[in-house]
């Protein structure tokens, strides 16, 4: 079960994610969610759900409780025990970095050590928010466009309502 257990931290990081902004793993770092600069969908006129980018924090390593509490609860075990099976997966981490590995954090991202320093590149399949699940852009002219568009179509035609005239009426 240690194992298992041991393998389910990625699952509870992930799921963490999609609930806070900021998700401590102690020992290791955080991965910290940021809304991403709306300036490029504005300029490009499209409407998009949030879009949020996943980074990693290697000086954030206190923790807060928040994935110790997550194991705890799903797992039906105590706290410290899910403090000792965090520990456990960190140093496996930090070892296999240490190694020149690189560390895949499934649903996540991955983390390989450059220069002593521990670098982050999130999932693609990466959901940080579930509310904005299956949502998708859409392009949306602006009011100046649409002004624009509007002035240079011009008014329909009238059709001129062609007069039948029967030659057998009085």
């Amino acid at each position: 079960m240690y194992f298992c257990v041991v393998q389910s931290i990625p699952f509870h990081i992930n799921y963490l994610l999609t609930q806070h902004d900021c998700v401590i793993v102690p020992g290791l770092g955080a991965f910290v969610i940021s809304l991403s600069d709306k300036e490029i969908t504005k300029r490009w006129g499209i409407l998009s759900p949030s879009v949020f980018s996943l980074r990693f924090n290697s000086e954030l390593k206190q923790s807060d409780g928040l994935l110790a509490n997550s194991i705890a609860k799903e797992e039906k075990s105590s706290y410290p025990e899910a403090g000792l099976l965090i520990e456990k997966y960190v140093n496996d981490v930090l070892q296999s970095l240490n190694e020149g590995k690189e560390v895949k954090i499934q649903w996540v991202g991955s983390l390989y050590l450059r220069d002593d320093k521990i670098l982050f590149h999130p999932a693609r399949t990466l959901s940080c928010n579930a509310s904005n699940y299956g949502l998708a852009s859409i392009s949306m002219p602006g009011v100046k466009e649409l002004q624009q568009k509007q002035t240079n179509i011009a008014p329909p035609k009238k059709k001129k309502k062609k007069l039948w005239v029967s030659f057998f009426s009085r």
